[in-house]
């Protein structure tokens, strides 16, 4: 998502994820840091920069993927089993800093 103008990114982080997942009971346990990369677009080159928070939603929220942006599906796993279908190597730096706040 994007950060709106005048908005935090915590707050950016929250409305995104509701958003996108369809979670409306959710809160913020810790920022993981960022990520900053290059990628291609439309013939341009952008820079583009992720912040990650570890977020917390009761066990009874399902949540429902935007498809209009093309999230296809939620899955919930167990932590260990998330390093597994992790699709970038730089996230998983991300998933060990959770697990390594939530030890």
């Amino acid at each position: 998502g994007h950060v709106e103008q005048g908005e935090e990114i915590r707050a950016a982080a929250l409305r995104e994820t509701r958003e996108e997942m369809g979670v409306k009971r959710l809160r913020i346990r810790a920022q993981l840091g960022t990520i900053a990369f290059w990628f291609q677009f439309r013939k341009q080159k952008i820079h583009k920069t992720v912040h990650y928070f570890l977020m917390e939603v009761p066990g009874d929220e399902v949540g429902t993927p935007q498809k209009s942006e093309k999230i296809q599906a939620i899955r919930w796993v167990p932590l260990q089993e998330a390093r597994e279908v992790l699709s970038y190597k730089n996230t998983r730096k991300v998933l060990d800093r959770a697990i390594e706040w939530l030890s």
